[in-house]
């Protein structure tokens, strides 16, 4: 048993695969994606206003129509060997994938110690880089859950929870 419960951000791991929406990436599928500083989610429901003028407490009515789930890192560049950090493997992708005129499309897959999500998701910030003659280089990468259509025993979002010890 551990003393301690805490984990930092380092424990949190950001992952890819670029399987096809109809199955579920093996393990060896994803790659990481590097020199991370900052990775989060963002999970919510999206919401239908469902009043109407015979609401008898005067009080909106709401119901939750979808599932909203958002994936966001940052981090610095490097100039190091890309296998590493697949910072350009992931901007390459985009690109082609804009090109062909698809969507850019991937598995993500975001473990923290106690909680890991796998989402098929729709990459909105193929680590876009900034940088100026005085700071190390930055990227931001950023997705989000989208379907995957191919029938109801498929869900875009799997997430498990790992006991704590």
């Amino acid at each position: 048993m551990s003393c301690d419960s805490k984990y930092t951000g380092r424990s949190v791991i950001l992952e890819l695969a670029d399987n096809d929406c109809t199955s579920m990436p093996a393990e060896n599928d994803f790659y990481k994606v590097g020199a991370i500083n900052t990775k989060s989610f963002t999970l919510g429901a999206g919401e239908i206003d469902t009043t109407a003028d015979d609401n008898l407490d005067n009080t909106s009515s709401s119901i939750t129509s979808y599932t909203t789930l958002e994936v966001t890192a940052d981090g610095k560049a490097r100039s190091v060997d890309d296998t590493i950090s697949n910072h350009a493997k992931v901007v390459v992708d985009f690109v082609n994938s804009q090109n062909a005129g698809l969507s850019p499309k991937k598995w993500v897959r975001l473990v923290f110690p106690d909680i890991t999500f796998v989402i098929w998701c729709l990459v909105t910030d193929p680590c876009s880089r900034s940088g100026s003659d005085t700071d190390a280089v930055t990227f931001s990468f950023a997705a989000k859950a989208t379907s995957r259509n191919i029938g109801p025993a498929s869900p875009a979002i799997n997430v498990s929870v790992t006991p704590q010890v």
